[in-house]
């Protein structure tokens, strides 16, 4: 729990409120480490917090942190297995950003948000929006940090974190790279390989290569094209 909550705090969820006359960051704080928990009252409360600040962000008629708040809910519902509801919210929050959304907003929620919006854009259809700020992420000096947080919510998928050492074998297996390719590039043996790679099926809940990259890639501990 002590690690979750560490790692909850990379997500940076301050970069928008030095406007704000009412939205402090401890209710953002309490989002963060609640979505890290990832529990089913977890997100319950998660969710409630969420929505007062949206009722009091439209009362202020704070455009700007409707945008962050609906995104941060977005990811909630996500959470709770509630697919047409959390496109809703993420549809509000990308409408209101405008043709320019605000980018940042989006791209402080790492990896969770990438996915949603990966997810957002096969089931409502290609959107100019979307795909600029996928690109965003793509480009994203951070990028290499997503899987950690990345972590917290394969939970809700019932998929077991990736190692580190697992993650960079993922990645050489995506970008085309044999076992025994493998085993030379990390200096360990073949049988270390196979080691590992059962445990990415298994973790992954897959069969194969194949299976794997794409649950991966679909849970977001890897982006769609090689890095």
């Amino acid at each position: 729990m002590e690690d979750d909550l560490r790692s909850a705090q990379d997500i940076d969820l301050t970069a928008h409120h030095g406007s704000s006359l009412w939205l402090d960051v401890p209710p953002l704080a309490r989002v963060r480490a609640l979505l890290a928990e990832a529990t089913p009252t977890a997100l319950t409360n998660a969710l409630d917090i969420t929505v007062t600040c949206l009722r009091q962000a439209e009362a202020c008629h704070n455009t700007r942190q409707v945008v962050q708040v609906s995104a941060f809910q977005s990811l909630v519902l996500a959470g709770q297995h509630r697919p047409t509801e959390a496109f809703a919210a993420l549809d509000r929050a990308l409408r209101l950003g405008g043709p320019a959304p605000f980018v940042r907003t989006f791209l402080d929620l790492g990896a969770p948000m990438a996915t949603l919006l990966r997810e957002f854009d096969g089931r409502c259809g290609p959107s100019p929006t979307v795909k600029r700020l996928l690109a965003a992420f793509t480009h994203e000096p951070g990028a290499r940090r997503r899987p950690t947080l990345t972590a917290h919510y394969a939970r809700l998928y019932g998929i077991t974190p990736l190692t580190p050492r697992e993650m960079e074998l993922l990645t050489l297996i995506r970008d085309g790279l044999s076992m025994d390719d493998i085993a030379r590039r990390l200096v360990i043996s073949p049988n270390t390989v196979k080691k590992h790679v059962n445990n990415i099926y298994t973790k992954l809940g897959v069969r194969n290569s194949r299976q794997a990259i794409a649950q991966a890639q679909a849970i977001g501990f890897l982006t769609p094209d090689a890095s």
